[in-house]
């Protein structure tokens, strides 16, 4: 998401980013990939053209319209994307009318949870020489 974000212009190049307040996620923490998928549709920043939602504002389907827009710089809002709540009215509700729904940052730490590298270097050479000889072993028997 964040190369799709960075390579049309809608988040600058080299920063990251985290859920906001307004993102809807599942049971382990990450956004569900539903409101990725509108996200990267309404900001036309899809890898797939086709799912890029359409400039005439037409719809292919039924599905609720939902807004989204890219904050980078030069605002009053912090970056990131945001997205129009519903109830933008004096009587209460968000009096902005929109929630944050992705953070821009230069600041993750990511760190690697398994070696996958590691463990299968390892694997690799401890049973690569055997498995070969066994496997060899077994063309041979066949074609003789």
């Amino acid at each position: 998401m964040e190369k799709s974000l960075a390579s049309t212009g809608m988040m600058p190049a080299g920063m990251f980013i985290t859920p906001g307040a307004g993102a809807d996620l599942d049971q382990h923490g990450n956004m569900k990939r539903g409101q990725i998928t509108k996200i990267l549709s309404a900001l036309r920043s899809s890898r797939d053209a086709t799912q890029n939602l359409r400039l005439d504002g037409k719809s292919r389907g039924r599905r609720r319209r939902e807004l989204y827009f890219a904050v980078q710089g030069n605002s009053t809002l912090k970056p990131g994307v945001y997205k129009r709540a519903g109830d933008a009215g004096p009587k209460g509700g968000n009096p902005r009318g929109f929630v944050k729904v992705l953070n821009y940052t230069n600041d993750a730490s990511y760190r690697p949870r398994l070696r996958l590298a590691d463990v299968v270097g390892k694997a690799v050479h401890d049973n690569f020489a055997d498995q070969f000889d066994q496997a060899f072993a077994y063309v041979v028997a066949r074609k003789g």
